[in-house]
């Protein structure tokens, strides 16, 4: 490739997409994360989340009109309140009605972005990555766009500096090296090896980390969908020509773009990559590299008061947490749950999530306090046929015009003033007033000022779950 061929390609921008992976939960990083909350969406050791990096990372190379995000319904409210500072479109956020892996989340996207440009190049990044070395990262990505300028799906691949069990690694095929830009063929691909596996790894120097990251034409990601995951592909080809979304993602097999495609095709290569200041953040253990530590290796984001531990994580908000001579533990408390964790055994904490689920909690699910796009509900206290809780409603907001068959409600306006409409009668409620809404009866709560509204719910009935909604009108869709 002559030096002007690859100045115009790096320069001619206009096929260029983005597209970020933010489907996934984080289970491994409960409780911080829940599947209302995901790890991509947080802030726990930034003032910008995991996703809002990711776009900052990439819009030097691409224009935010370019820049994709795929992600579930559950979280779109959020994702948009998250992006919208950077100018990404609306219309730019590709939907899934549920979480069936990176395969069809990237080709959905593929075949979203190959209707708009038949001749599209997709960066594909996850969300909720940390990358050190921000120099290195465009540099890396400018020599994967040359090469998949070629036709290749080109995967970045990250030189290891330890022994993680909890990575997938890429063997390349040192003989197959093509310079300018430099890559590999791929010669295997291994998930997740067990420690031993990995400590052999890291001692042959063909071995690299599978970053998840990587570059390639759609046409190219399409082509090799419709030869290696022919269902997968004829379904996602439905959805793009009209078909149900949600009855035919239901169907959907759960499989990896690397597991289904990339370790198969002979189009794959790999670009190795060190020094990048990489991680993929698979666990609470990881933050080891990224939170200053005190003099005997403890990293405390708490109120905390500690007697003689070592090499401690401690993370939380509302109460004190004291320790005594621990060591190699990580602690993380939340309004609603306490996690305490070996950090040898941070990977299972993803088994700890389904035991949660087991249990029948809401634990897995979210947090006390739970986001809407009009704002937050926090669960103060609840029993046998009464909840309570907590409203908050940000300025100009409403709830959806909606009725419950179960249960009734009593709002107490703690703070602010309420705009509540009940059987098409429509009353301002202020500070130390209240208002009851039987069962059955129509209603909507609005915030109609500038400032924020706080009101108690008081739910009495016989079901009190978020299911005996019926909603009848609703600013947002849902």
């Amino acid at each position: 490739m002559t030096r002007n061929t690859r100045d115009s390609i790096l320069t001619n921008k206009t096929n260029m997409y983005a597209v970020i992976l933010a489907g996934g939960v984080g289970s491994r990083f409960w409780p911080l994360s829940r599947q209302l909350e995901p790890k991509h969406l947080l802030k726990f050791y930034n003032e910008e989340s995991l996703l809002q990096q990711t776009i900052k990372r990439i819009i030097p190379l691409i224009n935010p009109n370019r820049i994709y995000i795929v992600t579930n319904n559950l979280h779109k409210f959020e994702l948009e309140n998250q992006i919208s500072i950077f100018g990404i479109p609306e219309e730019n956020i590709i939907l899934e009605p549920q979480g069936k892996n990176t395969a069809p989340a990237i080709g959905l996207a593929a075949f979203n972005l190959i209707k708009k440009d038949t001749d599209s190049l997709l960066i594909i990044l996850p969300a909720d990555h940390h990358i050190a070395n921000l120099e290195k990262f465009k540099s890396l990505v400018k020599n994967a766009i040359l090469a998949a300028h070629k036709g290749y799906l080109v995967t970045l691949g990250i030189k290891p500096t330890y022994p993680a069990a909890g990575y997938g690694y890429i063997k390349i095929n040192p003989k197959s090296e093509c310079r300018n830009p430099k890559y590999y063929k791929v010669e295997k691909f291994t998930e997740k090896p067990d420690l031993k596996t990995a400590q052999r790894f890291i001692k042959n120097k063909n071995y690299l980390w599978n970053s998840g990251m990587f570059i390639a034409k759609s046409r190219v990601i399409l082509d090799e969908l419709k030869r290696y995951l022919p269902q997968l592909y004829t379904a996602l080809k439905r959805v793009s020509d009209g078909a149900d979304i949600d009855k035919t993602y239901s169907l959907f097999e759960s499989i990896s773009i690397d597991y289904g495609v990339l370790e198969k095709s002979r189009q794959t290569v790999v670009i190795p990559a060190e020094k990048l200041g990489w991680s993929d953040l698979g666990t609470l253990s990881a933050l080891d590299a990224l939170l200053p530590k005190d003099k005997s290796g403890n990293i405390i984001q708490a109120n905390s008061i500690d007697i003689n531990s070592r090499d401690i994580t401690v993370i939380g908000k509302n109460h004190l947490i004291s320790t005594v001579g621990l060591k190699d533990l990580i602690i993380v408390d939340t309004e609603d749950a306490l996690l305490v964790c070996a950090k040898d055994r941070a990977e299972d904490v993803k088994q700890m999530v389904e035991l949660v689920k087991k249990k029948g909690g809401y634990e897995h699910f979210s947090s006390h306090t739970v986001k809407r796009p009009w704002g937050t509900y926090t669960v103060i206290n609840t029993g046998k046929g009464y909840k309570v809780k907590l409203i908050e409603l940000v300025p100009h907001k409403r709830l959806s015009l909606q009725r419950h068959k179960f249960r009734s409600e009593h709002w107490v306006v703690v703070e602010g003033t309420a705009k509540v409409t009940c059987e098409g009668k429509v009353s301002l409620i202020n500070s130390n007033e209240s208002i009851f809404v039987s069962a059955g009866h129509v209603h909507r709560l609005e915030n109609p000022k500038d400032s924020a509204l706080k009101i108690v719910e008081v739910q009495s009935g016989s079901y009190l779950e978020e299911d005996d909604i019926e909603r009848l009108d609703d600013d947002f869709n849902r």
